[in-house]
């Protein structure tokens, strides 16, 4: 950390999210920063309804037993919950005033425009930013709803432990991620978080927050749908394809923009020279000695006339016609043969996998063959088939599959890259990635490439040391992806 003294204590950082707790500890002295435990847990379905915590005990029983497991001790903590239809936060400009008072009460005028609860429901902080021009200063606001404020405190409560604060996400990750040092030279940088169901870019400067949780609609979910509804496998076993294969080939993808942004394509237009060109040609009234599209050839030289009545023509009179009435005619129903065994199925779908694997080659380019499937056998007894991957081109497939969604990722990142240019005339000149959808193998090439800017896999090992009882290699290599929110929060007190 840049000109920035330690402080020396022990934090805890607990980052709740609807689908998981990830919980770090931190320990500071003389010699620097150190994290001592990491854990993690998921959170049960009926934990939180519409971001509101509905069971705080079972969630502080879960919170506690990651403690006990991570070897984690320390009693006072930092907390963090993701619940962004319940928080507000925001970067505000209000008219300036040399009165602490006077500057409060404009931000809360703010905050109530904003933030569709009264002023009695609602909780909220702010802090200046350096950036305030001669008429305005600019804060960076959080606010929530005061039942959530409450419901921390409580979970808090019942899991023994003392908050300290309540800190957004976005702040820790700047902890934990941003190294100070470099960010002397290149101060302003942004941090992509591509979660399982969403995904924000924050812009800092150094280590202020200067454009905070900006959404972006493609995140994790969104690959794994789009491998589903191509492969036709549930949104389980997408995610294991996912997780297991996922992996960009930047040759595919140079392939699929070249060829929908190649302008390559000339429009002919003389194959389209036609009588009706001619704004005098009207074929109602063309004469005899011009072409008349809409006249047979022979019909007035005694040639025949598909539209004549003939010995040819099955709807003459003089023939059967199978639309008139008549005798009524019964034929004898197909007789299907049935099994003896009642349990036996006698759906036949041969040749179905067959179809479905032409469709996904024909629609994306993939080569998976969905043909190659697996009897599997369940719990029940039951025979269920199950998608093997092909080898080796299973990697390829998954990125077929997904390319329209990496260029709307990458077009909603440069949308907002150019928007914070737009409002503040200077560029973001570096981007860190992190959220578990970053682990993907290339992704932070092909954003680099296609955003025209450095984009690096963020990894807290290069800000903090770690000396933690029970180190794992799985741990360590969700750093990037799971921890930097935790870590940051439980940096909190210990840079001055």
């Amino acid at each position: 950390m840049a000109d920035k003294k330690i402080v020396s204590g022990k934090l805890l950082g607990i980052d709740i999210g609807t689908n998981s707790v990830k919980i770090a500890e931190v320990e500071s002295d003389a010699d620097g920063m150190v994290v001592t435990a990491l854990g993690e847990a998921p959170v049960p379905d009926d934990v939180f309804v519409n971001e509101d915590i509905q069971a705080p005990k079972q969630l502080a029983s879960i919170i506690k037993k990651i403690c006990k497991e991570c070897g984690a001790t320390c009693k006072k903590a930092v907390v963090s919950i993701t619940a962004p239809s319940n928080t507000l936060v925001k970067t505000l400009d209000v008219p300036k005033s040399d009165s602490a008072k006077q500057t409060r009460l404009s931000v809360k005028y703010e905050v109530e425009r904003l933030f569709p609860k009264s002023s009695y429901d609602t909780e909220f902080d702010f802090v200046e930013l350096p950036n305030s021009s001669d008429t305005n200063t600019t804060v960076f606001v959080v606010a929530s709803y005061r039942k959530l404020v409450e419901d921390i405190l409580k979970v808090t409560k019942l899991a023994g432990l003392n908050l300290d604060a309540i800190e957004v996400g976005e702040l820790g990750m700047g902890r934990s991620l941003i190294d100070l040092a470099v960010a002397m030279e290149e101060p302003i940088c942004g941090i992509l978080d591509i979660g399982a169901s969403k995904s924000t870019i924050c812009v800092y400067d150094r280590e202020t927050v200067k454009n905070p949780g900006l959404g972006i609609s493609v995140a994790g979910d969104t690959f794994t749908r789009t491998i589903s509804n191509t492969m036709g496998t549930s949104i389980q076993e997408a995610e294991e394809f996912k997780k297991d294969y996922a992996m960009l080939n930047m040759d595919i993808i140079k392939e699929y923009y070249d060829k929908k942004y190649s302008n390559d394509f000339e429009f002919d237009s003389s194959s389209f020279d036609t009588a009706f060109d001619d704004p005098n040609y009207n074929p109602a009234y063309a004469s005899q000695g011009e072409e008349n599209p809409f006249e047979f050839d022979g019909m007035d030289n005694g040639e025949a006339n598909p539209f004549e009545t003939s010995e040819d023509n099955p709807f003459e009179s003089g023939d059967a016609n199978p639309f008139e009435q008549g005798e009524e005619t019964v034929e004898e129903p197909v007789k299907e043969e049935v099994s003896n065994n009642q349990n036996e199925e006698n759906f036949d779908f041969e040749g179905e996998n067959e179809k479905l694997a032409e469709e996904v080659a024909t629609k994306t380019g993939a080569k998976f063959n969905l043909s190659d499937m697996e009897d599997e056998t369940n719990a029940t007894g039951k025979k269920e088939q199950k998608v093997k991957a092909v080898d080796p081109e299973k990697s390829d497939d998954i990125c077929h599959m997904i390319l329209e969604d990496l260029e709307n990722l990458q077009n909603e990142v440069r949308s907002q890259l150019d928007e914070y240019y737009n409002t503040t005339g200077v560029n973001v000149q570096k981007l860190y990635i992190t959220g578990g959808t970053s682990k993907i193998p290339g992704l932070d090439d092909f954003l680099e490439e296609y955003l025209g800017i450095e984009v690096l896999k963020g990894n807290p090992r290069d800000i903090i040391k770690f000396r933690m009882a029970q180190t794992n290699m799985e741990i360590l290599d969700d750093l990037n992806s799971k921890y930097p929110i935790a870590i940051g929060l439980a940096m909190r007190d210990f840079v001055e």
